[in-house]
């Protein structure tokens, strides 16, 4: 319903009683507001632009710029020079935004005398295409007597659909950064590589600069960003940085060097390797860059570019403007670069299945282990239509060593298989058993984290006995627990009843959703 049907409302009880439900509903209105902002403002792309009015007064604009988001109260009177501009420097920290957020909504309250923010009128759109964007629950364009009518009941009903539709795109954007998280991240264990930056799960935390940063030996540096393309766009939407006063484009040897070196938590690691700084400076290190791209089936196309050595000594810079445009929409373009991207086919596309330690066709097919230890072993299969088969490749084939990345992100791109509670015998319990990849789900950091919130556990035992199963329990047990878990385990493992294949009898330690190590024998953890 919208706010402007609110006037059919009237108000009920008491005055004073109502006066009290209106301060309640005031309260929460701006808090939700400010959150509100802070997350619209965070997520705002370069030349983005978000301006909110009463009637025909604007009363704030934003304008994210290629270093930095600045905004104006007021913005007639900066015109005039009578209000000055404000400015947050990118990257900046979300704690950051909150304060932003915080601070501008108890300006707009107290200096335009501003009930509640439904009565805001909000635009946002991208300054150089016209393009609009969207801008979630910061304002209705009601005004005060509507409000006033429909009563606190209602109105509190509107801002509890706004906290709720402001959580389901912070929970979208956190699931998005999760699947750029885990397909980088395979990226970097299966080649071995040491990750420097990246790989973090929280979200959100700080602007974004690139993905992940590691090494590639010792002179070589690899940059990876991931980019979800799961709208299925038919092109890869420009990322623009400022550099030197223009904005070049992602791929571009200038916004490779720029986005390493602006990267907090690289500054930091430069800091403890000096020598690694001390290199980077002189050009004798090499920065590889790969862009990930990832559809909505979670096929993945790689483009790699043109290595940097050292900072380039010219920019493709662009022009920036911060006035608002009214250029029509252009399609987006592909990444820029010194070489076109090189695309690398998969020869089919994975996912991963669990086999036992000891599988006896092992040495005839590529396969990684799932954990240290005697862990089961990962080995690919491919959708046949009719089936999955197991699949053998060239693993050193151009694109081939990506293959286990994107089986994984396929794994966590697959429909969220739902958890279910139960306690037996005193024991909480979780499962997601039942379906095709059910067991392989403890090798899907996004898809376990919902089994660490079910069971309010930061360390789970999980156990993966045959396929399509998989239980998890707390990590810490009591004596009679840890006998009823041993007992289900080894049930199910030596049940041949439903024809699912054995996995193991060991079990996975977890901990925030990823394996930190595995016992090959449930039956041992009475004395792990």
């Amino acid at each position: 319903m919208g706010l402007g049907s609110l006037w059919r409302r009237g108000l009920t009880g008491s005055a004073e009683a109502a006066d009290e439900r209106w301060l309640a509903v005031e309260s929460t209105a701006w808090q939700v507001f400010s959150e509100e902002l802070a997350l619209q403002l965070f997520m705002l792309p370069v030349e983005g632009c978000v301006c909110l009015s009463l009637r025909d007064r604007e009363v704030v604009r934003f304008e994210r710029g290629g270093a930095a988001l600045t905004w104006v109260l007021d913005p007639d009177r900066a015109d005039q020079g009578a209000v000055r501009r404000q400015r947050l420097p990118w990257p900046a920290r979300y704690q950051e935004y909150l304060r932003v957020g915080d601070y501008v909504a108890r300006e707009l309250r107290s200096r335009f005398e501003v009930w509640l923010p439904a009565q805001f009128i909000a635009r946002a759109w991208i300054d150089d295409t016209g393009e609009v964007l969207s801008t979630g629950g910061l304002g209705h364009d009601a005004d005060a007597a509507a409000i006033r009518a429909a009563g606190p009941e209602e109105i509190a009903d509107a801002v509890e659909m706004s906290r709720l539709g402001l959580d389901a795109r912070r929970q979208g954007a956190e699931a998005e950064h999760q699947l750029r998280m885990i397909c980088g991240n395979n990226l970097f264990q299966h080649r071995g590589l040491e990750i420097l930056t990246g790989s973090d799960m929280t979200w959100p935390v700080r602007d974004r600069t690139v993905d992940f940063i590691g090494l590639e030996g010792p002179d070589t540096l690899l940059v990876v960003d991931v980019f979800p393309n799961l709208d299925d766009l038919e092109e890869i939407p420009l990322v623009r940085r400022e550099v030197d006063g223009g904005l070049v484009e992602q791929g571009d040897p200038a916004y490779i060097w720029s986005m390493i070196h602006a990267d907090p938590d690289f500054r930091a690691v430069l800091e403890q390797r000096p020598h690694l700084a001390e290199a980077l400076a002189q050009g004798r290190m090499r920065v590889d860059y790969t862009l990930i791209v990832m559809d909505s089936d979670k096929s993945l196309r790689y483009y790699e570019f043109e290595p940097v050595f050292g900072p380039p000594e010219t920019t493709a810079a662009v022009d920036i403007s911060y006035e608002p445009s009214a250029a029509a929409p252009q399609s987006p373009q592909p990444p820029a670069g010194d070489a076109e991207p090189i695309e690398l086919q998969l020869p089919f596309d994975p996912y991963p299945l669990l086999q036992p330690a000891d599988w006896p066709h092992r040495h005839l097919i590529p396969h990684w282990p799932s954990a240290s230890g005697n862990a089961p072993l990962i080995v690919l299969t491919a959708d046949m239509g009719d089936g999955y088969a197991m699949q053998s490749y060239d693993p050193d084939a151009p694109g081939n060593d990506f293959l286990l990345p994107a089986a994984i992100a396929r794994l966590s791109g697959l429909q969220r298989y739902p958890w279910e509670t139960d306690e037996l015998y005193g024991l909480p319990t979780v499962n997601c058993s039942g379906h095709d990849f059910s067991a392989e789900k403890v090798l899907d950091p996004r898809a376990m984290q919902g089994a660490h919130d079910a069971l309010d556990s930061t360390r789970l035992w999980v156990s993966t006995p045959r396929r399509t199963c998989l239980l998890a329990v707390p990590y810490e047990l009591d004596e009679r627990q840890l006998m009823v878990f041993q007992r289900l385990v080894t049930l199910t493992y030596e049940d041949d009843s439903y024809g699912n294949a054995p996995i193991t009898l060991g079990v996975f330690l977890l901990e925030n959703g990823r394996i930190i190590d595995f016992v090959e024998d449930v039956n041992l953890l009475g004395a792990h």
